[in-house]
């Protein structure tokens, strides 16, 4: 029974030093906000370190001891060069190309009334890089978007500069927060996704 017991917390314990290998190097890019300072990154450490697989690697640009973030982020072979030199077991790089406010007609019936809504869109792309098997394991877009302020106009009117559609810098700055959110979300899934049994 001493040996079942034994073996059993080996086990367990060779598992727990094996997630503690899952070191996460988290790099963002992301273009600046008329309106806010983005925190995609910030929302990301929150959601990954509610899971216990992972510790996150977070590079200092202004680190002397930490080599630059490499100027050819697409090249494959910089990148791998760059995490594995941080000690990293996978990178996580998240490039957000667009983030802003539109406004669309969300829905129409001639003659009578249609809607406006006014929503938050972000577009980019996720990578994860394997760096302990030397490879790539994810590369794909992103696009989420986050519901505004909406009306009803009658059809005459057909004004998508309506006051009603229109944000304060508050609102604004609450809108693109929730938008991050939920890519913070939606990014810790699709790690969880593809690092799992890893």
């Amino acid at each position: 029974m001493k040996k079942i017991v034994l073996l059993l917390l080996m086990v367990l314990t060779s598992g727990v030093f094996a997630n503690n290998n899952r070191k996460v190097i988290l790099q963002v890019i992301a273009p600046e906000s008329a309106w806010s300072r983005s925190k995609v990154a910030e929302k990301l450490k929150i959601h990954l370190s509610r899971d216990l697989r992972y510790s996150i690697i977070d590079p200092d640009p202004l680190a002397e001891t930490q080599p630059p973030f490499p100027k050819q982020r697409y090249n494959l072979d910089s990148l791998m060069n760059w995490g594995t030199e941080l000690g990293g077991r996978y990178l996580m790089l998240i490039d957000v190309h667009s983030q802003r406010l539109e406004t669309r007609k969300t829905f129409h019936i001639p003659l009578f009334f249609h809607k406006y809504q006014t929503m938050a869109v972000m577009e980019g792309e996720f990578r994860c890089l394997d760096l302990s098997r030397g490879r790539m394991i994810i590369a794909e877009p992103f696009r989420l978007e986050e519901k505004g302020p909406r009306c009803m106009q009658a059809d005459p009117d057909q004004n998508a500069f309506d006051p009603d559609l229109q944000l304060s810098a508050n609102q604004k700055i609450l809108l693109l927060d929730k938008l991050e959110e939920k890519l913070a979300d939606h990014l810790s899934r699709r790690l969880s996704m593809v690092t799992n049994g890893r």
